[in-house]
């Protein structure tokens, strides 16, 4: 009976074991799922960090290698820079890149890849997670960091979960798979109006990258399988259980009520129970197991293919932990348990790799729940797993305890098998616990009943006593908070900012300022607050607080944050040129932060590629070696102690050309003598002069100062004038190359000779510095040769611009007018400007030859290029020739007789309303602003120059002029005694003559001679048909304004004036005058 016994009990405990074992681990299926990643690249290289603008072009590179399944490379990015300077001209920088945009970006998709189905556009939130879900990632146009503060900016989106975006930010060497808080991305994303780049490939629909799109596929357990519970009660039936009719048909009503309760919004969250753990390895150990165990604190279960542990940082972080075994890339391992009831404990278990290297490392998960295509987060924490690599091999050594066990009676040893199976059945799960401690004390005390006569050769057991067990009452300790980083007082330059701490277990809560708003626990004994801080002074007051409302002392923080780089530097430079040319170069800038850390300086020479020349220096100062006619450029920025950097400084005000220091300069060279006429006495090709120019505000003494020729040199002495002209002239024997002018040095040395093969001259200062130099042994740069009838004659050449180098054969131009001031001696005209700014002045003078260019095909061209012309006493405009004056020019007189005659020529005088051309004074300052030889100083007066003069059947044509000035009288001879005294602005003796909207203003009056002054006289003592037309002009001043004298010889006089103005006229006959007239053609209005 014994024996049965027994087998009835190993029976019952043998069905037992394999409902529960049965129950708990059926077979699972699993179906791999296919992971598309994208290969991230940093946008350097190519180029350098400081300059890099390549984030859109390496945003465009990842997604075309995930489109390839290739690896992004330096070498795609620099093809991308290469296309785009050759469809839109963008500089590449060396290979650092320029800003593009989306268009562009679009652009090189469908032309450089033939991607065509790609495209831009605006997005939102929604639209951006269907992308991503769809397993589409998405170049996004940001800000840096994502700080709505800073610079625009490309990033391609790969992952929205919960409350965080996860993204490949090329800006960063490390940027892969990097985390942004949501909030923060949408701000920063709203700065770009929301664009967006879908790069895509003929229309395919790719699939999900990372884990969001998985598809799971398990075995489920029907919903009508009963529980394990049930099923253990269902198989012992009556044998161990009462079933009560009752019993059942209440519960069945108390599930049907049930089901009309209506369901509460789920929650999830957990408990991480064992975080963070150490794991000690010896080196050469390749791999491990751990298990994550969480407590589910929710409402709502947990269901094992929905339930999963994740990788904190992406793949490249996590790589070297990535086992063969591992669920995806990305996650580890499901949920163990087919499910987890609030309440319950759940278990992650996977394998890992181990670093081969001897160190400390850290490897985080976290929990997540699977929604659709999308996961989220359970709870704010990360089981950290610290582990450490040990370079010895360490013997392990674990004791065996050897445990004599009691011999127990049959009827406990039955108890102890069934605790121990129930032991086993929670440790699966914690569902339904009421029904299983139910459950198990009816098994209990069915089991004690039916062996209840002395089995096993035992007593009878003691009868179950019932034991009331009070409700241990748990004290709470204090809360405690350590703040690990930053320390008390910090200064940063980004706008957003970590606080990291450590709290013991019972520390519930942590708060900022009162507000637990940022603050995450990152494990049960640490956690973490993102901040946003303001410009300046940010102070935080953080204390924990635990669950019955016990604070921690206050710890007080503050964080300076100053992210305003320091102002833009102000470079100085100074050429110095006393010994071996240097440039010193000076700087200096302000912050008023955290103040100036140090400066960066770069410099360029020419049109060349900028150079560094100093790197993080606390340095103001430096002085730099230079090469002559070289220019250097020079910029700064500077940095203060956080790394806040400040613009370059100006490129256009720090340019310096290396040469000589310019006080004197040599700006003109007659180098050819001044004409190839050669008489007894003189050689006129050998007749040179030079001058020089101070450029300068102070005058300078020339005493002791040398100019060199060649090997030769000339003492110089005196003075040179602030603004003034130094002019040295060639003598032969007594004779001087010009005359009636001022010259301040003759030298008359036979062997210092302008060579035409070129010279090398050189100016030096008293102290034998070099001041200016030329350098032309191989030619000269300018000078011309006038060729006239007879002789040639020459030009000399002039400097255009005396700061720039006097070596610069762009520097020189040839001097091509004749000169008011002086005359050559007896060699022709004098060409040039000696004693006055190169190109003015130039004085209108008969043969027409001397002009060159400006005289063609018979005509003369004046442009207001050289104002003023001077008007000397010999200008004829002959038969078949023409003078054209263009708007804006300014005549004015010499001296008081210079006139211009038309002597059977034409004059065409084409000025306008907004430019009129103008003859004048010299003394008028409104209009010549020097004082010329043979001129008193003084204001202008009327008459200081004469007229101008039609005859022989010249003709004008004369429109918007003004005649300021003018009339000076002149001496005309009829016969022996008919000598009368003659002042007329125009002068009329036959031709055809238009006159219309001009003034004549300030004429010349003649006293003695009333009859004979008019601003317009009209006589045709020449005997040819004379028609003159005068319309809409002002006349100011004088005897008569408008004469036709009666010496007409019975030929045709056709005058007509209409609507002009006529103003201070003494004549008694009035203003108009044309009663001598026999044959007038029109009545004057």
């Amino acid at each position: 009976m014994k024996g049965v016994e027994q087998n009835k009990i190993k029976f019952l405990i043998g069905c037992i074991l394999f409902l529960v074992l049965f129950c708990l681990f059926q077979p699972k299926i699993a179906v791999a799922r296919s992971i598309i990643d994208t290969p991230f690249k940093s946008q350097v290289p190519p180029g350098l960090w400081e300059f890099t603008l390549n984030c859109g072009q390496t945003s465009l590179v990842m997604l075309s290698s995930f489109i390839e399944s290739n690896i992004p490379s330096e070498t795609d990015i620099k093809d991308v820079d290469d296309w785009l300077f050759k469809k839109y001209g963008d500089p590449i920088n060396g290979y650092s890149g320029s800003v593009t945009n989306v268009d562009k970006l679009v652009t090189w998709a469908k032309e450089y890849k033939n991607f065509k189905e790609s495209y831009s556009g605006v997005g939102g939130l929604k639209w951006l997670d269907e992308m991503l879900s769809s397993g589409q990632p998405v170049i996004v146009a940001v800000n840096i960091n994502m700080d709505v503060g800073k610079k625009g900016h490309f990033m391609v989106a790969l992952q929205i979960i919960n409350s965080e975006i996860i993204v490949h930010d090329p800006g960063k060497t490390n940027g892969g798979w990097k985390h942004f808080p949501l909030r923060t991305f949408l701000d920063s994303w709203a700065t770009q109006n929301n664009s967006y780049v879908i790069i895509k490939k003929d229309n395919i629909e790719y699939e999900s990258i990372d884990f969001e799109n998985e598809q799971i596929q398990s075995q489920e357990t029907p919903d009508n399988q009963s529980s394990i519970f049930t099923r253990i009660k269902d198989f012992f039936g009556d044998l161990l259980f009462d079933n009560d009719p009752a019993q059942s048909v209440e519960s069945q009503k108390i599930t049907t009520e049930e089901d009309l309760v209506e369901v509460e919004e789920p929650v999830y969250n957990l408990q991480l129970l064992n975080s963070p753990e150490a794991l000690k390895v010896n080196k050469g150990q390749t791999e491990a197991q751990i298990t994550v165990r969480a407590k589910n604190i929710g409402n709502t279960s947990w269901e094992q293919k929905k339930v999963s542990i994740n990788v904190v940082g992406g793949h490249a972080p996590n790589e070297p932990y990535k086992h063969p075994t591992w669920f995806t890339a990305l996650r580890p391992s499901l949920l163990d348990q087919a499910s987890v009831s609030p309440g319950g404990e759940g278990t992650f278990t996977t394998k890992i790799n181990i670093p081969q290297e001897p160190g400390n490392y850290t490897f985080r998960l976290q929990v997540v729940r699977q929604d659709g295509y999308n996961f989220y987060q359970i709870g704010s924490r990360f089981y950290f797993l610290n582990i450490s690599v040990l370079e010895e091999i360490e013997e392990i050594v674990v004791e065996e305890i050897d445990v004599q066990e009691e011999e127990k009676t049959l009827g406990e040893k039955i108890e102890q098998t069934v605790e121990d199976l129930i032991e086993d059945v929670l440790d699966q799960t914690k569902e339904t616990i009421n029904e299983v401690e139910n459950t198990v004390e009816n098994i209990v005390n069915t089991v004690k009943k039916f062996f209840g006569g002395g089995g096993g050769g035992s007593s009878n057991p003691p009868p179950v006593d019932e034991v009331i067990q009070e409700e241990e009452v748990i004290e709470i300790g204090d809360p405690e908070i350590n703040i690990i980083s930053p320390p008390s007082n910090s200064i940063t330059n980004t706008s957003t900012f970590e606080i990291i701490g450590t709290k013991n277990e019972v520390t519930d809560f942590v708060y900022i300022n009162s507000s637990t708003e940022f603050v995450s626990f990152i494990s049960s004994t640490s956690w973490q607050a993102n901040l946003v801080l303001s410009e300046g002074e940010n102070n935080y007051e953080i204390y924990g607080k635990n669950s019955d409302g016990d604070i921690t002392p206050t710890t007080s923080v503050k964080v300076v944050l100053d992210s305003i780089p320091p102002t833009v530097p102000i470079v100085s430079t100074e050429l110095n040129t006393s010994a071996t040319p240097t440039i010193n170069i000076s700087w200096s800038s302000n912050d008023d932060g955290v103040g100036i850390a140090n400066y960066d300086m770069e410099y360029k020479i020419d049109e060349g590629e900028w150079q560094n020349l100093l790197d993080n220096t606390t340095s103001t100062e430096y002085t730099i070696e230079v090469e002559l006619l070289q220019t250097y450029n020079f910029r700064a920025r500077a940095r203060d102690s956080i790394d806040n950097v400040s613009s370059w400084s100006s490129e256009d005000e720090n340019i310096v050309l290396a040469d000589w220091i310019k006080t004197v300069v040599i700006n003109e060279v007659s180098w050819m003598g001044t004409s190839e006429i050669k008489n007894v006495g003189k050689d006129c090709k050998l007749h040179n002069w030079i001058e020089l120019y101070n450029p300068g505000v102070d005058d300078i003494d020339l005493n002791g100062w040398k100019l060199a020729i060649d090997d030769k040199e000339i003492i110089l002495d005196g003075t040179i004038e602030s603004g003034g002209y130094y002019l040295l002239v060639k003598q032969q024997g007594t004779k001087l190359a010009l005359i009636e002018i001022e010259v301040d040095l003759a030298y008359s040395d036979r062997k210092i000779d302008l060579r035409d093969e070129g010279a090398h001259l050189i100016l030096k200062d008293s102290d034998q510095k070099i001041i200016d130099e030329l350098n032309f042994e191989t030619g000269w740069p300018a000078g011309s040769i006038t060729a006239g009838p007879n002789n040639n004659f020459y030009q000399p050449m002039g400097r255009i611009d005396p700061a720039l180098p006097g070596s610069y054969p762009d520097n020189w131009e040839t001097i091509s007018q004749i000169n008011p001031y002086g005359k050559t001696n007896n060699c022709g005209a004098l060409f040039g400007s000696p004693r006055k700014a190169n190109n003015d002045l130039w004085l209108i003078d008969s043969p027409y030859f001397y002009y060159g260019d400006y005289y063609v095909d018979g005509v003369f061209t004046l442009t207001p290029e050289h104002n003023p012309y001077i008007i000397g006493s010999n200008f004829n405009i002959s038969a078949g020739e023409s003078l054209h004056v263009e708007p804006g020019v300014i005549f004015v007189g010499q001296y008081n007789t210079s006139l211009i005659k038309i002597d059977g020529g034409s004059l065409f005088i084409n000025g306008t309303t907004e430019n009129p051309v103008v003859f004048t004074s010299s003394r008028d300052k409104n209009y010549c602003e020097y004082d010329l030889p043979n001129t008193n100083i003084g204001d202008p007066i009327a008459g200081d120059w004469s007229r101008i003069e039609i005859k022989n059947g010249g003709s004008a044509n004369i429109n918007n002029v003004k005649f300021l000035f003018g009339g000076q009288s002149f001496k005309r001879t009829d016969g022996f005694f008919a000598t009368k005294f003659m002042s007329h602005v125009l002068f009329i003796t036959s031709g055809d003559v238009s006159v219309n909207n001009s003034s004549f203003i300030n004429n010349y009056t003649r006293a003695n001679y009333p009859e004979y002054n008019s601003v317009i006289w009209i006589d045709n003592s020449e005997m040819v048909t004379t028609t003159v037309g005068i319309t809409n002009s002002l006349f100011n001043t004088g005897y008569t304004a408008i004469k036709a004298d009666k010496i007409n010889n019975g030929v045709e006089i056709i005058t007509t004036e209409s609507n002009n103005t006529f103003q201070n006229f003494s004549s008694p006959d009035g203003p108009v005058d044309l009663s001598d007239l026999q044959v007038p053609t029109s009545t004057p209005e």
